[in-house]
């Protein structure tokens, strides 16, 4: 039996329904500064797109391809991060196993 992973990044769909639910100036926060000039474009085009998924429509739609994946990449880095932080939180619930394998928890087993 294979062990699960801990966690799954988002999937294109996941990604295309994040940033549908943005408004334009979220949109533009979630992008690098160099290249929000693009947002407005990639905004309309997620509000206009029967697509499902953010990286088949940006297969599709080159024009919007830097935007669309310095969002992608803003949102599966904080992803990452909050689920880093969510597995490391339960495996460092007292007597957990990272409590275990760290030199020094951040907390006690009670």
């Amino acid at each position: 039996m294979s062990a699960q992973p801990l966690w799954l990044p988002p999937s294109g769909e996941g990604l295309f329904q994040g940033a549908r639910a943005l408004s334009l100036p979220s949109l533009a926060d979630a992008i690098r500064p160099a290249v929000r000039s693009l947002t407005p474009p990639l905004h309309s085009a997620v509000w206009g797109s029967l697509d499902q998924s953010l990286d088949a429509m940006l297969e599709l739609r080159t024009d919007l391809q830097t935007a669309g994946k310095a969002y992608m990449a803003r949102a599966l880095l904080r992803a990452e991060a909050a689920a880093r932080a969510s597995v490391e939180d339960r495996l460092l619930k007292p007597c957990g196993l990272l409590f275990l394998f760290v030199e020094k928890p951040y907390r006690k087993c009670n």
